[in-house]
C-alpha cells in the first residue's frame, strides 16, 4: 500500500481495526497534526493521540523514556487510543524484544480503535517483522505516506 495519508484514509484504517501503522515522513509535526484533524473529523469519541519520543517519553507518564517500557505501556493501556512513536525506528532493527512486542500486539484480537503509529523518515521494517508487514511505502518529502504493518483483525482471523 503506497498511498498519501489523509484524514479519511486514517479514519478508515482505524475503523477497520488496523493495529500498527507505519508513516514514512520527514515532517513529524505535520503528520501529528493530520492525525489530530482525523479525530476531529471522524473519530470524535477517540481520546487525543499520545506521542512518545526517546528524549521525553510519553508526557506525564513516568518511566516511559526507554523504548521497550514505552511500547509496553502503550500496549497495556485499556480501551481505544492512538499512540504515536516518533523515534522507535532508531531502536527496533536490532532489538528482538521490541520486535516481539510489535508482533504480539499485531496478532492479538481486539476491538477496532487502538492503533500504534510509528513515524519514521523511511520505511525499513526489520526482517523478523516482515511477515506482519505486507505493505510498504517509499519515503515522501512533502506529504506523509504510510504502510500498514498489519492487516485489520478481520482479515487475519482463521476459521
Amino acid at each position: 500500500m503506497d498511498e498519501l495519508l489523509n484524514p479519511s484514509v486514517f479514519i478508515r484504517l482505524v475503523a477497520a481495526g488496523t493495529p500498527l501503522l507505519l508513516i514514512a515522513t520527514d515532517n513529524e509535526q505535520r503528520s501529528e497534526s493530520l492525525l489530530s484533524r482525523s479525530l476531529q473529523q471522524g473519530l470524535k469519541d477517540m481520546p487525543e493521540p499520545r506521542s512518545w519520543s526517546c528524549t521525553d517519553g510519553f508526557p506525564n507518564q513516568e518511566d516511559t523514556i526507554e523504548p521497550l517500557k514505552a511500547l509496553s505501556w502503550a500496549i497495556n493501556q485499556e480501551g481505544r487510543g492512538i499512540y504515536i512513536f516518533k523515534d522507535l525506528h532508531w531502536f527496533w532493527q536490532d532489538h528482538p524484544f521490541i520486535q516481539r512486542l510489535l508482533k504480539d500486539f499485531a496478532s492479538q484480537r481486539r476491538a477496532a480503535g487502538k492503533v500504534l503509529v510509528l513515524l519514521c523518515p523511511r520505511v525499513e521494517i526489520p526482517l523478523p517483522c516482515s511477515p506482519i508487514s505486507p505493505y510498504c511505502a517509499m519515503p515522501c518529502q512533502t506529504e506523509p505516506k504510510f504502510a500498514v504493518i498489519c492487516k485489520p483483525t478481520e482479515t487475519r482471523t482463521r476459521r
